[in-house]
């Protein structure tokens, strides 16, 4: 494989003219048409956008395909524009463009990976894109855009190999070719960082092992835009386990979803006619099938395993329930019943910003989720708040059950109702602390406030530097050695020296001095009408002795090393006394 690349490579470092950095071949001089080509240094870096038109002597020259290797080994490149003028995306145009993270397939190309020098194998154009999370395929062309897989494709490589894509947009019908090996295209195999995929409305079937191994997929919402699942589709999506089908999906093909064995239930729309042979081979996990079709589909014996049969329970409409205990196939049931007899619930689970809820292999962040649960389940949900933020509330149906977390875990039990569990992420105080060096006091401040903290000295010394989260500050005191922090975002920490001096001048606005050094107090300016709370910090080797508040001993009112004060309305003084361990 690595000497055909080389070899390919090779043929195409040659190229015709070079304008404004680009590298040109002239494909047409009848029809004015050109290529965008690599110059053998992989020297494209950076945001790519490929111009439509170029002017080469006294000629206009239309861009209508990305040249095999055009970016190879362009590490540097981190997005690409491609141009409606772009037809054809040839063989290795990606190759190894490790930093490129997201592209667009424009709706005017109608190939790619198909080399221009070696016409008998397709290339795998995207490999080595490590940081390629999220491909879309633009709607809006009645063309099928033929995706060439590689000939090694045998030995479980794809057009889109060693990517990590994570989102797929797909707006348009996707066709393999490939003259020996049809039976192997898959165009995304084994794409194991892929949770999201998105169908437009022109597109109307999903070939052949399109999503073969996509091993991280759980959820896939297939529209009803789109009639046909052909054959091993999903095969060997292990963790697949909800699969919404739209009404207007007639036909699911055989082994669409071999191996699929976390799928719990499938529900057919009415439109549903044909489930081919072993469609879901290996999903032993099935509980639940419900078809809403009155006419029962033409359903093959072995479409399910022998154990679904045995143990999952068919939903069918009330008046076709004699039809699918006769007909062929849905006869092998066990248990049939009619829809009306379904008795589910709905868990609604929500949050705010500030953490995650994790229950039933589903992640709650900032939104709402609705699951559908059965009568008598259990669920399991798992609370983890993230840095800076905790627990402030846990409801369900309206209760508090906060105190009933244990190790920020909850289990519903036997549910017989609609349940809305709710909790509430708040972020963790902010603190502005100021230290000096027998210890630290923390004032508890409002995020995206200001504070005014005053410095007064004891007689005999002044001021010898102020640093405010590591930078001095010392000359941004006021004439009354009051500093005004920044908005306070975050915790922040003021430090205060002090040397032997003179007495800094006097000021009769109102304070709380904070009398916690030997050498000074600290002087924080009050607002009238409100409280203020403190936590304490010794430094290493002292311990807190006792804290006074306008000289009454509050030690005792210390909770979680935090101190409130009553409501201040004028001057007030909290002295606190450290000594040694």
């Amino acid at each position: 494989m690595l000497a055909l690349f080389l070899q390919t490579m090779q043929s195409t470092f040659a190229y015709d003219f070079e304008l404004d950095g680009f590298y040109y071949n002239i494909t047409s001089l009848q029809n004015l048409t050109v290529e965008l080509t690599h110059n053998g240094e992989g020297s494209y870096e950076g945001d790519i956008v490929v111009p439509e038109v170029v002017t080469y002597s006294g000629r206009n020259y239309t861009v209508t395909r990305l040249g095999d290797n055009a970016f190879a080994n362009c590490g540097a490149v981190t997005s690409i524009r491609i141009p409606h003028t772009v037809t054809t995306i040839g063989a290795f145009v990606f190759w190894y463009c490790s930093n490129l993270r997201a592209l667009t397939i424009p709706n005017s190309v109608t190939e790619i990976g198909k080399s221009s020098a070696c016409s008998d194998y397709g290339r795998q154009c995207f490999y080595g894109c490590k940081n390629l999370e999220i491909i879309v395929f633009e709607e809006g062309s009645s063309q099928t855009l033929l995706l060439h897989p590689n000939v090694w494709q045998v030995a479980n490589s794809s057009t889109f190999a060693n990517c990590r894509l994570k989102k797929l947009y797909i707006g348009r019908n996707l066709d393999c070719l490939h003259r020996d090996y049809a039976d192997y295209c898959n165009p995304f195999y084994y794409q194991t960082s892929l949770k999201e995929v998105k169908f437009g409305k022109d597109i109307d079937n999903i070939i052949s092992r399109m999503f073969q191994g996509c091993l991280t997929l759980e959820e896939i919402d297939i529209p009803g835009n789109i009639s046909i699942i052909n054959a091993n589709a999903f095969e060997d999506c292990t963790m697949l386990k909800k699969i919404s089908l739209d009404e207007g999906i007639t036909k699911i093909g055989p082994y669409a979803f071999k191996n699929c064995e976390s799928i719990e239930e499938i529900i057919f729309p009415s439109t549903i006619s044909v489930i081919s042979e072993e469609a879901f081979l290996n999903c032993k996990g099935i509980t639940k099938v419900l078809c809403q079709n009155e006419v029962p589909a033409n359903l093959s014996e072995n479409a399910f395993p022998a154990l679904v049969y045995l143990n999952a329970t068919l939903y069918v409409p009330k008046e076709s329930i004699m039809a699918y205990k006769k007909a062929e196939g849905w006869k092998n049931f066990e248990n049939i019943r009619t829809i009306e007899e379904t008795a589910g619930y709905i868990l609604s689970v929500s949050c705010n910003q500030g953490g995650r809820v994790y229950f039933l292999n589903k992640t709650v962040f900032n939104n709402t989720e609705d699951q559908e649960v059965k009568e008598n389940q259990n669920v399991i949900l798992s609370i983890i708040p993230d840095d800076g933020y905790y627990i402030n509330s846990v409801t369900l149906n309206g209760r508090d059950i906060k105190d009933d977390l244990y190790n920020n875990t909850y289990t519903i039990a036997q549910i017989k109702e609609n349940i809305d569990f709710r909790v509430e992420f708040a972020k963790v105080a902010t603190y502005l602390s100021l230290k000096q060096p027998t210890g630290s006091m923390d004032i508890v401040v409002k995020e995206g406030e200001s504070q005014t903290i005053r410095l007064v000295p004891e007689s005999g010394y002044t001021i010898h530097s102020v640093t405010y989260n590591g930078k001095d500050v010392t000359n941004q005191l006021s004439e009354d050695n009051s500093f005004v922090t920044p908005v306070i975002t975050d915790n922040s920490v003021l430090y205060v020296t002090y040397e032997n001096g003179e007495n800094p001048p006097v000021n009769h606005d109102k304070y709380l001095t904070i009398k916690h050094s030997e050498n000074g107090d600290v002087k924080q300016k009050i607002t009238p009408g409100r409280s203020y709370t403190y936590k304490i910090s010794p430094v290493s080797g002292q311990k807190l002795a006792a804290l006074y508040f306008n000289g009454v001993d509050v030690t005792s009112e210390i909770k979680g090393g935090k101190f409130t004060t009553p409501v201040l309305n004028d001057n007030a003084t909290l002295e606190i006394e450290f000594e040694a361990e």
